[in-house]
């Protein structure tokens, strides 16, 4: 089962108080995507460097890029949380 396939199974299984359950063989597969997503979004913000995302993380609330940073953000925390719960 590729990445995305691993992520979609585990998120269709999406229960009533909206918890994603993550099969343990479906980690890596989640990893790997989260990394995508950040990676696509790191592009679109113009970010290569821990200075860059510094800057971004500035930009004022109305601009359109500040959401996607919020986005990218969360996608970290979620990918640092996974991790954690691996150890």
């Amino acid at each position: 089962m590729n990445a995305a396939r691993a992520v979609l199974a585990d998120l269709e299984g999406i229960q009533a108080h909206g918890r994603c359950e993550v099969c343990g063989s479906h980690t890596t597969g989640w990893l790997k995507t989260l990394t995508n997503l950040r990676l696509a979004l790191a592009v679109r913000l113009d970010i290569r460097d821990a200075d860059d995302a510094d800057h971004v993380s500035e930009l004022p609330e109305d601009d359109p890029r500040s959401w996607t940073f919020s986005i990218y953000e969360w996608l970290g925390w979620v990918q640092e949380s996974l991790l954690n719960a691996q150890e």
